[in-house]
């Protein structure tokens, strides 16, 4: 446990690292790439969080004991040891209160939520469905207590709508959103970002991340939900975000939504009335993962020395077997 522990400690760090610094380049990689392409690389670093494992070297930017060695050290054990504990006990919390939040929103939903299947929205539905290639069976729900459209399911996907009037226009734009959404599996990204947020829930930078992704994400949907729009669609489709802006009542993290704050509310707009073509940048994703691999090398182990702990741990447990002998 103490070695686990130890191990995602190390990672937090060297992420952390590697996430600001995506951060601080975001707004000039943004002229260039697509919003997938920042969304894609964001994820990287997520699974980053997630998967601790690096490959390491005999040398590295700084030698350092590994986890193992650290945690045979017997002077350090028992605080290691408390913790440790102390991480599971904050991972098993954040899980539970994820969980309960998604039960009670489902819960919600089935019990109040209305199935919406007038001719209109049947229509708007399928036409969308075969725009978007989304071929799975797709409910749409009116919801009293949401304020915002919102995605749910990865096998019975579910439309909410809020209880408020939109038009044609607006439920087109709105589901073809959600329905992108659905075809891309965000909401199974939206279960990776809750992971790397439970396994790092001391590091305050994975809650501003965890943000930071999922704005991207609804960015670079807004993106695909515009191509092969005019100018005119795209200020319809910037009001459509104007008049949704208020907070849902009730959350689940496990949800797109298409709501989102007023601080971020402007680089939607801003995005979606960009017309200036980009690149998908494959190798911008790829440099974010090699440099994720590499972060086990700037933190490289001595093998000597864990061999020599190893044996010196033996020789001491022999030692003591001795002693008690005589």
């Amino acid at each position: 446990m103490v070695s686990l522990f130890l191990l995602f400690l190390e990672c937090s760090v060297t992420m952390t690292l590697i996430a600001a610094l995506y951060q601080l380049f975001t707004p000039l990689l943004s002229k260039r790439y697509t919003a997938l392409t920042l969304y894609y690389g964001w994820l990287v670093v997520m699974i980053g969080f997630i998967i601790p494992f690096r490959p390491r070297l005999s040398f590295g930017l700084m030698q350092m004991p590994t986890a193992v060695q650290q945690a045979n050290n017997g002077s350090d054990v028992s605080p290691l040891l408390i913790t440790a504990v102390i991480w599971i006990v904050g991972i098993v919390a954040v899980f539970a209160y994820q969980f309960f939040m998604h039960y009670r929103f489902i819960k919600a939903v089935n019990r109040w939520g209305e199935k919406l299947e007038t001719t209109k929205i049947l229509a708007i539905l399928e036409n969308e469905q075969r725009e978007t290639g989304v071929v799975a069976k797709v409910s749409v729900y009116q919801c009293q207590f949401i304020t915002s459209p919102l995605l749910i399911g990865l096998r019975k996907p579910k439309i909410l709508l809020p209880d408020m009037k939109l038009s044609h226009d607006e439920l087109s734009m709105i589901i073809r959103h959600e329905l992108i959404h659905f075809r891309r599996k965000d909401i199974l990204i939206k279960f990776i970002i809750q992971l790397a947020t439970a396994l790092h829930w001391y590091n305050p930078a994975i809650w501003f991340l965890s943000k930071a992704i999922s704005m991207q994400c609804e960015i670079s949907c807004d993106n695909e939900t515009m191509i092969n729009t005019d100018m005119e669609q795209r200020q319809q489709y910037s009001e459509t975000l104007i008049g949704v802006i208020r907070q849902t009542k009730l959350q689940t993290v496990l949800a797109t939504n298409f709501y989102c704050s007023k601080q971020s509310l402007k680089s939607r707009i801003l995005s979606v009335m960009d017309t200036h073509v980009k690149n998908f940048g494959t190798i911008l994703v790829v440099a974010i993962a090699i440099l994720t691999l590499s972060t086990g090398m700037a933190f490289a182990a001595n093998p000597d020395n864990t061999e020599d702990n190893g044996q010196q741990a033996i020789n001491e447990r022999r030692a003591m077997i001795i002693l008690e002998q005589e």
